[in-house]
């Protein structure tokens, strides 16, 4: 709630969909800290939500991006995520909605 007046204009600022700034103590005096952002991209009838995150936890940074394709029911959520000193690794999901008639 503290930092909702700062996600708000950053959300303004560079206009964004989302902004999403967490802090909270961790374990052993660490802290952890996450930053979401995230716009969603129109091409003709397309709309593709592409998200980034960066997340720190004691002395460990990870940053990730991510991009959604709708296909119809079928959900693809692709992307890379590097942890650390590791590379990029592809990270994602493939999703089918389903709904009964």
């Amino acid at each position: 709630l503290a930092l909702a007046d700062f996600q708000e204009r950053m959300r303004r600022t560079f206009n964004l969909d989302r902004v999403n700034v967490v802090w909270r103590p961790g374990s052993e005096g660490t802290s952890e800290s996450t930053v979401t952002v995230g716009k969603t991209l129109a091409f003709q009838n397309w709309k593709v939500p592409l998200v980034f995150t960066q997340k720190k936890v004691g002395d460990v940074t990870t940053l990730s991006g991510q991009i959604e394709l709708r296909l119809g029911n079928l959900v693809l959520q692709l992307g890379l995520s590097q942890s650390g000193a590791s590379g990029l690794n592809p990270a994602g999901e493939i999703r089918h909605r389903w709904s009964p008639k």
